[in-house]
């Protein structure tokens, strides 16, 4: 049966090419070119296929991609607008301000760093990063590395009195050098020194001093006639004891000492009462991630609130917590701005009776709305403050996620009537539940607030918490 139909197919298929061969015959050399002709036009068309359209050629989509399109154009015409706006309002607040805090334009910022780092080379003091341990390191711990030294020299630039930094061990063609090119914008113009030398043949050997936190020695205090050292090593693996190893090769011939034994916490807090029930880890016992991003917010804002030092008790809820309050709090979408979110937490701190969550987040709430009178209000009775009636509706529906009451469809009819939409009531809600929780937490282990956060918002010379950076990723 099967070799009938394959018969069959071929006799077929031949049928049809005597037929092709008979028309090409009747039609000549002008139906010849023609068939080429239609022939070069389909293969044209599949070229064209395989290649990227023009800009602004026609291309026919789907309703849901032109749906999604446009949901995406406004998206990025409402964040050109906010950018704009928030470029206006500073350069309002510079006008405004000018009598009080002087601007300066960026070259003049730029010389100046300049003169004070040249200042430092000549007089003091100098930091020497130990480069020659980067053979030990991983292509992922190298460009860790190289991100640790593009960070000490931002910092640095922006110190008071800075170092002189010094990279020894270094050599243009290794790969760390490679990488700091990569992910260093300008990094070839860096005002530092770079040398291939060793450190401890490069500078008198009564002079150095070496900085790890394995020292039980503490650093008090600066001294310009001396060079300090800290090693560059990046160890994820399993070498954790190769920094120690190192320096007790040279514990004989040079001090070593480690700049802090505790993390976050100084001599006068010490003394004071603590702030939380539980001990604060030291800097060489918490994951480098959690380090980096505590020094960050640290230098943004000028001190470090007490919830991550608390939190970094146990890094991974750390991680976790600071993960979702970015989600929910950071988003772009939405009809909740900053400053409502903030009125959210407050009132749902003062029902949770949480001291430090009330006196925290009204104070970004006095930052976010520029109304610290207003703020004070909410924070003795919110009801009876001259909040708008959409803030208003907007904490009694946050009030009644964090009570746990039965949600019904009055509920979101109250809403919809000031605007709020179904994902505006996911957001209120999201919100209302995490600081429900977090304020618990507080609680427990008796968190207490920075004394920054009374004045934040009050006076001029605070520190904007707008600059925050992104905190970690889960």
């Amino acid at each position: 049966m099967d070799w009938k139909l394959e018969g069959s197919a071929r006799e077929t298929e031949s049928d049809v090419l005597q037929e092709q061969d008979v028309i090409l015959e009747d039609t000549g050399e002008d139906g010849l070119s023609d068939s080429f002709r239609l022939l070069q036009i389909d293969v044209e068309c599949e070229h064209q296929e395989g290649e990227t359209l023009p800009t602004g050629a026609a291309v026919w989509c789907s309703k849901n991609v032109q749906r999604k399109q446009r949901h995406w154009e406004k998206i990025v015409a409402a964040k050109k607008s906010k950018r704009k706006q928030e470029k206006e309002r500073r350069k309002a607040n510079r006008v405004e301000n000018s009598g009080i805090c002087p601007q300066h334009s960026k070259r003049f910022l730029r010389s100046l760093t300049k003169e004070k780092l040249l200042e430092a080379k000549h007089s003091g003091p100098r930091l020497c990063i130990d480069l020659s341990m980067t053979h030990h390191m991983s292509k992922k711990e190298l460009s860790r590395l190289a991100g640790q030294i593009r960070r000490l020299y931002g910092s640095n630039k922006k110190a008071d009195r800075p170092f002189w930094i010094c990279l020894t061990g270094f050599a243009t063609d290794s790969p760390l050098y490679e990488e700091c090119l990569r992910i260093n914008d300008g990094f070839s113009s860096y005002l530092l020194d770079v040398t291939e030398e060793d450190c401890f043949s490069l500078f008198p050997l009564e002079t150095l001093v070496y900085l790890t936190p394995d020292s039980e020695h503490a650093l008090e205090d600066v001294d310009l006639n001396k060079v300090y050292i800290l090693g560059g090593l990046v160890d994820e693996s399993i070498q954790k004891s190769l920094l120690c190893l190192v320096t007790n090769k040279f514990w004989k011939k040079l001090p070593v000492v480690t700049l802090n034994l505790r993390l976050y916490e100084t001599q006068q807090e010490e003394k004071s009462k603590p702030i939380s029930r539980y001990p604060i880890p030291y800097k060489k016992d918490l994951p480098f991630d959690i380090v980096e991003l505590m020094e960050e917010i640290e230098n943004k804002r000028g001190f470090l609130p007490n919830i991550f030092k608390m939190l970094s008790y146990r890094p991974l809820e750390f991680r976790a917590f600071f993960a979702y309050y970015n989600i929910i709090f950071n988003k772009e979408t939405g009809q909740l701005s900053k400053a409502d979110k903030e009125l959210i937490i407050v009132v749902i701190s003062l029902a949770s009776r949480c001291p430090y969550s009330v006196v925290v987040h009204s104070a970004q709430y006095r930052v976010y709305s520029k109304n610290p009178v207003l703020a004070d209000q909410v924070c003795v009775n919110w009801r009876k403050s001259d909040l708008p009636a959409r803030e208003k509706a907007m904490l009694e529906f946050a009030l009644a996620i964090s009570r746990a009451d039965d949600i019904t469809d009055d509920h979101f009819r109250k809403l919809e009537v000031h605007g709020f939409n179904r994902e505006d009531a996911w957001d209120i809600a999201t919100i209302s539940a995490f600081y429900a929780m977090s304020n618990c937490l507080a609680n427990f282990v008796s968190l207490v607030p920075n004394k920054e956060f009374y004045l934040m918002g009050r006076t001029s010379d605070v520190k904007d918490i707008k600059s925050d950076p992104a905190v970690p990723k889960v």
